[in-house]
């Protein structure tokens, strides 16, 4: 159900894409305007299976990682030129849809007791358009990037018949980090204490403040992970490392091939383990997690043949609530902002979709390009996974403990000659007794 307006948050444009044949179709499935009928979708890159779309998105990003903000780059202007021929063919000239779209922005706009945005819900199910960045949809009209505007977050939703409440915290967020370094010539090596270290730096105010708690796997295997499972609850799962898609034969002689998303874990011996979502899925279990964010290259990327393969698709697909990806590598300075951001909010009691806003506008003060990155996926009909999030007893959000001046180096030596005449005393006093 979309949120109520006088609650405040998010109503749903709820938005399908589908293949038949050759053509391309939409629908506007919910939206506070109403419904659509089924259209053309008549999409400004012709053959995209085929086409070099994809690669060319993909450079312009990739050779922007990292990049500070400044003049616009050349992967920038490919990347605007992309949102606004694919936002002018879904949200401006397609019949019906573009008319909804106007006219639920204006729904939105007109509560102004509470704040009340929409949320663009996409199901794209053909994968060579599933597997372009929907994030970097732009509109010209108003020079604006869709995905940076906190009343128009887009989300990736894929309907499965699980339904998910939110979950009442009574106090703060309890996250649970693992970063997995198998090596090999398969995967390249991270610096496992400088990407620990980031995240605990990020996160250090609102682990200090008790808003969050963060503990770490201590190890990289799976076993290592099932053993934290079940020490506490947790309701986050944050890992870095790396990810991919994996394919398995389906029958007698291999005619034909399944593909699922994995994560990279070491296994027993040190060498890499590929984990499939479903069984990671296992692992994190059916109870109180409800976010999972993975810090992996393409994480959040489907295949040409399989728009739900990717590692945040197959797990929103077996019944994690939601999951954050990368559709793209992203440099580390992007990924603390990010990590600051999301979890700020979060703790906030913000909506999903507002976190992730609010992260990519974090990002976005440092790189041009890489606020697009992240892609939230989810079969939750709010963004609202938690409730009553409480900071931990004895913590001051407020005013939280100052730290300590240092001592004048002048008094510590004066404190140390008291200490020792205090020593050298009760030496005398014990051999004279």
């Amino acid at each position: 159900m979309p949120t109520d307006p006088m609650t405040g948050g998010y109503l749903d444009f709820d938005l399908s894409i589908w293949k038949e044949g050759d053509r391309y179709y939409a629908k506007v499935i919910d939206s506070p305007a109403g419904q659509s009928t089924k259209c053309h979708l008549p999409l400004p890159f012709h053959d995209l299976l085929q086409s070099d779309l994809q690669l060319r998105l993909e450079n312009a990003v990739l050779r922007n990682v990292g990049h500070f903000r400044g003049p616009a780059t050349q992967g920038e202007k490919i990347l605007c030129e992309f949102g606004q021929q694919m936002f002018d063919a879904v949200f401006r000239h397609a019949e019906g849809i573009g008319d909804l779209f106007k006219a639920s922005l204006n729904t939105v706009g007109q509560y102004q007791d509470k704040p009340v945005g929409l949320r663009v819900k996409l199901r794209i199910e053909p994968p060579e358009l599933a597997r372009l960045p929907w994030e970097y949809l732009y509109d010209g009209s108003k020079d604006d990037w869709v995905a940076l505007r906190r009343r128009s977050p887009i989300v990736r939703f894929l309907d499965i018949d699980q339904p998910t409440g939110d979950l009442v915290v009574n106090g703060p967020i309890n996250i649970l980090g693992m970063i997995a370094n198998p090596g090999g010539k398969k995967w390249s090596d991270l610096d496992v204490e400088n990407e620990r270290r980031n995240i605990d730096e990020a996160l250090k105010p609102l682990v200090e403040t008790g808003k969050i708690h963060l503990c770490w796997v201590p190890g990289e295997t799976s076993r290592h992970l099932l053993s934290m499972m079940r020490k506490q609850i947790w309701h986050v799962f944050h890992f870095i490392g790396h990810g991919g898609i994996s394919k398995d034969s389906d029958g007698e002689g291999g005619v034909g091939e399944s593909e699922e998303g994995f994560i990279v874990l070491r296994d027993e011996k040190g060498g890499p383990e590929e984990v499939k979502a479903r069984d990671l899925k296992l692992i994190l279990g059916d109870g109180s997690l409800r976010l999972v964010v993975l810090n992996c290259c393409e994480s959040g990327q489907g295949s040409i043949r399989d728009p739900f393969a990717s590692p945040a698709a197959a797990l929103v697909r077996h019944g994690i609530p939601a999951v954050v990806a990368m559709q793209f590598p992203i440099s580390d300075s992007a990924a603390i902002e990010l990590a600051r951001g999301f979890y700020e909010s979060l703790a906030d009691n913000l909506p999903l979709e507002r976190a992730i806003t609010e992260a990519r506008l974090l990002v976005r003060r440092k790189s041009n390009i890489e606020w697009g990155i992240p892609v939230l996926y989810t079969h939750s009909r709010t963004g609202r996974l938690f409730s009553n999030i409480q900071p931990s007893p004895g913590a001051s959000p407020e005013q939280p403990e100052k730290a300590r001046p240092p001592l004048d180096p002048r008094s510590e030596e004066a404190r140390r000659r008291l200490q020792g005449l205090f020593n050298n005393r009760a030496t005398v006093l014990k051999k004279t007794a």
